[in-house]
């Protein structure tokens, strides 16, 4: 066991630390080397990959925080947990801070080996920070690359080494992940549905198989405040067995001895004409019938249902039946995801609105299309019209709130088309289901539900002082209607208008005015509060990370919170260069960071 330290102690440390990541790199800038395989792993499977670092010249590791993107329609990443070589780094333990946030088309990782700064990664070859697994969802041929990349969370984190406190870029060697044949069989649990607390739910158990198959076995087990299994069914495809009269022998227990759950035992055919099953994909062997609980988790929570081979007793394994003999197969676990939840829903109908953003001349600026709607809403359409004198577009593209539809599925129809002449603009539609039975996709009531968001350049030197953001129905041939459909009915919302004025703007905890929001602002004003002299903001408002009006240790922890604690915390507006919203003392004099 480590010694305790004094409170005193453990902050000089801290405030040390703090100091040297914000000076000026005191190390080679090259002794770092992030890696990640090339690998070949089977479809339907799940498997790891693992994250190294050499480092043979670049100095004591004190933290990292990195970003790793893959493609989500090959794997979909299901855990994170630290490598062995972080693992006890830490004088034998874990490390003091490990944050990850799982995504569909990533991970984000944010660690730091000791908050008191005396514990470090040492210098050596091949050090295992990191372990991620993946579902491969893929099919057999198609690979995704596995990249380091700085465009996940919000906002997005860095792939950067602390060593010896200061912030060093590593090397960075990508890999990927190609899809290849499995061997054998593989069971896997596919959910159908979002679920609702207290309604009827579905999943389908399906099988992959090199082999033919003549019988199978296997439990399920769920959470019993999430979900229960209230009947086992077959699938489609072991129901046509034997001209559709389905498998001479099913058995079913939903009481199992040995835990909460279900067990099935399948014999296909017990006398001639025998009958099997594949080779062959996606072979739907049962149907779960499942029912929600009254409580069961946050929105977008993950229940799960788990294959047990310990259920029944004796115990029902999980395996196949081959022509050749019994076999155990490969699983895939599945999970229904909670339905998600909009915001309270405002009382005065239904408001589209351009935001209102403050850009230093000659910077980007995004600028947001957000509605507020009373009622569920299953389609929505405008154009935005606007002077190219001082502003440029670069790129149009789904807003949050569509992104984050039905926990990430989306609408089924978003188009959007940037306008050159006669007169520059946008225009953007989407329908969020187009196949039957309809209406049952519908964005629910809300607030300031983001739907496009628009990337701008600006002129370093503008003509007038702002550009206003005009929501039109002349753009586009034939011209986009300004319009939200309810149910079946076409409603004009109202609208309010937005610009992009030109001044002094800043991002909301980017307190040491560099271009990124990162861990470095929270050590930048940790110096600042406790070390006076050594870091002076441009900003003031910058540095006020929750917006109270006031410079104190809320902010660096806010900015830590925001950065490390979860994708749905986010520090107060100006989350991109603006002006702030909430009057107080504070004064931005200058920014380099907009």
């Amino acid at each position: 066991m480590r010694p305790r330290r004094s409170i005193a102690c453990g902050l000089a440390t801290l405030l040390w630390v703090s100091l040297s990541f914000v000076m000026p790199a005191a190390h080679a800038q090259g002794g770092f080397e992030l890696s990640l395989p090339a690998v070949q792993f089977a479809e339907g499977t799940t498997n790891s990959v693992t994250v190294l670092l050499d480092n043979v010249a670049g100095g004591a590791i004190n933290g990292f925080s990195l970003g790793v993107c893959t493609d989500s329609g090959i794997v979909t990443p299901l855990s994170v947990s630290v490598g062995d070589t972080a693992a006890v780094a830490n004088g034998g333990n874990l490390p003091d801070f490990f944050q990850i946030e799982l995504l569909t088309n990533g991970i984000t990782v944010g660690c730091v080996v000791d908050l008191f700064g005396s514990e470090v990664i040492d210098l050596g070859p091949a050090n295992s920070l990191v372990d991620i697994e993946y579902s491969v969802i893929g099919a057999v041929g198609q690979t995704t690359p596995l990249d380091f990349c700085e465009t996940l969370g919000v906002p997005p984190v860095a792939t950067v080494v602390v060593a010896q406190g200061v912030a060093a870029t590593a090397t960075q060697i990508s890999g990927s992940i190609e899809i290849v044949t499995a061997l054998g069989s593989t069971l896997s649990i596919e959910a159908q549905e979002l679920g609702t607390p207290s309604t009827p739910n579905s999943a389908i158990v399906r099988l992959d198989t090199t082999s033919l198959i003549a019988g199978f076995s296997c439990g399920f087990s769920v959470i019993p405040s999430e979900l229960t299994i209230n009947g086992i069914s077959f699938g489609a495809d072991l129901a046509a067995t034997h001209s559709g009269s389905g498998p001479d022998f099913f058995l079913v227990d939903l009481a199992p001895l040995g835990g909460i759950g279900a067990t099935v035992v399948c014999t296909i055919s017990s006398a001639a004409p025998f009958e099997t099953l594949g080779p062959g994909t996606s072979i739907a062997l049962l149907e779960l019938d499942l029912v929600v609980g009254a409580s069961p988790g946050s929105p977008c929570d993950l229940l799960p249902i788990a294959f047990s081979g310990t259920l029944g007793s004796p115990a029902i394994p999980i395996e196949v039946t081959t022509t050749t003999g019994a076999e155990t197969p490969d699983i895939i676990d599945g999970a229904i995801a909670l339905s998600s939840l909009n915001p309270a829903p405002p009382s005065g109908g239904i408001t589209l609105r351009v935001e209102d953003r403050i850009v230093s001349p000659g910077s980007n600026v995004t600028v947001d299309v957000s509605l507020d709607s009373d009622v569920p809403i299953s389609a929505v359409s405008f154009g935005i019209a606007y002077s190219n004198l001082d502003v440029g577009l670069n790129a149009s593209t789904m807003g949050t709130a569509l992104a984050a539809f039905r926990c990430g599925a989306g609408p089924e129809f978003f188009s959007t088309e940037i306008i050159s002449s006669p007169q520059p603009g946008v225009t953007v539609a989407s329908l969020f289901e187009i196949q039957p039975p309809f209406f049952e996709r519908e964005l629910p009531a809300g607030s300031d539900l983001t739907l496009l968001t628009l990337e701008f350049t600006t002129d370093p030197a503008p003509l007038n002082s702002s550009t206003e953001l005009a929501l039109t129905d002349l753009l586009g041939n034939p011209p986009v209607a300004i319009e939200v459909t309810v149910g079946t009915t076409a409603v004009i919302p109202a609208q309010i208008a937005g610009s992009i004025e030109f001044g002094v703007g800043f991002v909301r905890g980017n307190c040491n005015a560099d271009p990124n929001l990162d861990l470095a602002d929270a050590i930048f004003m940790l110096s600042f509060l406790f070390a006076p002299g050594s870091n002076n903001p441009l900003c003031d408002d910058a540095c006020d990370a929750n917006d109270d009006g006031l410079l104190n240790i809320a902010d660096p922890i806010g900015i830590l919170i925001a950065l490390f604690g979860s994708s749905t915390v986010t520090l107060p507006a100006p989350t991109q260069c603006g002006s702030d919203p909430t009057p107080d003392t504070l004064e931005c004099a200058a920014t380099t960071s907009c």
